[in-house]
């Protein structure tokens, strides 16, 4: 298939050499992608009938890559997931988006046997709330690599970290629930610098409208979405990480702040 994977192995080639000291041939990568996409792992059509998210589809062209890359160097002194973001917003900005939706948040568990347990601290009522608690389970779930997170806007993948948008975009989902519910405008804002965009909603009928402002992006653009459809992705992104919170900290899945979080 005629797919342009060009800034995918740009990304590829210069990861190896910045960070591996490795020089890959653009050739035999392009190679690679190729046979995990079109060949016996059909990866391209998982991608394509929504079997595989591009997330998940990105994780398993990145694991064939890094494999290679360790050859050079079996115990890398760099965080290979972190410095690897650019390649993986390239593999995914490629691959075939499920439909013209103007937003995807995904937040997506990564198969794992064993669950990272979160050191829990005595929270100050007086100078900690919920944000203390999602902080210190966003850096965790960063640290043991066992989730990604990922923000689309159209076909335009941003920059979102566990440890900081998930948290950020956590922060703000129960009072964009609320609004969604009463049909009322709101807003998540990335403000994070480096990333620096704020999403508007406003309803319209059964959709809302979503505007995007951007001080580090002009490729972003808004679009509508079905009010049941972001109402419905965003509670994806809480149930998913209350499932997590519970496996990785047991005693904070009960806490008052954490059921205020839910239930407002």
């Amino acid at each position: 298939m005629d797919v342009d994977l060009s800034r995918a192995i740009d990304a590829a080639v210069r990861l190896a050499r910045d960070h591996f000291g490795a020089s890959l041939d653009p050739t035999a990568i392009d190679a690679l992608f190729r046979e995990l996409l079109w060949g016996p792992r059909e990866t391209w059509q998982c991608l394509e009938e929504g079997l595989i998210t591009p997330t998940e589809g990105a994780n398993l062209l990145m694991a064939h890559l890094e494999s290679r890359l360790l050859r050079h160097d079996p115990q890398p002194v760099i965080d290979t997931y972190a410095i690897a973001t650019p390649l993986r917003l390239a593999l995914m900005s490629t691959f075939p988006q499920s439909g013209p939706r103007a937003l995807s948040i995904e937040l997506v568990a990564l198969p794992t046997l064993d669950l990272p347990r979160l050191e829990v601290r005595d929270y100050d009522p007086e100078l900690d709330n919920i944000i203390a608690i999602l902080d210190d389970v966003c850096e965790l779930l960063h640290e043991s690599r066992i989730v990604d997170f990922s923000i689309r806007i159209g076909a335009a993948y941003i920059y979102a970290s566990v440890h900081t948008e998930l948290c950020i975009v956590l922060e703000q989902l129960p009072a964009a629930l609320a609004a969604i519910a009463a049909r009322r405008d709101f807003v998540i804002d990335l403000f994070e610098q480096g990333v620096e965009t704020k999403l508007t909603f406003t309803p319209n009928a059964e959709t809302y409208e979503l505007s995007v402002s951007s001080y580090t992006r002009t490729d972003l653009s808004g679009g509508s979405i079905g009010t049941d459809e972001l109402q419905r992705m965003l509670e994806i992104v809480q149930t998913r990480f209350l499932a997590l919170l519970a496996g990785v900290a047991p005693t904070l899945a009960d806490h008052p702040w954490v059921r205020a979080w839910v239930s407002s």
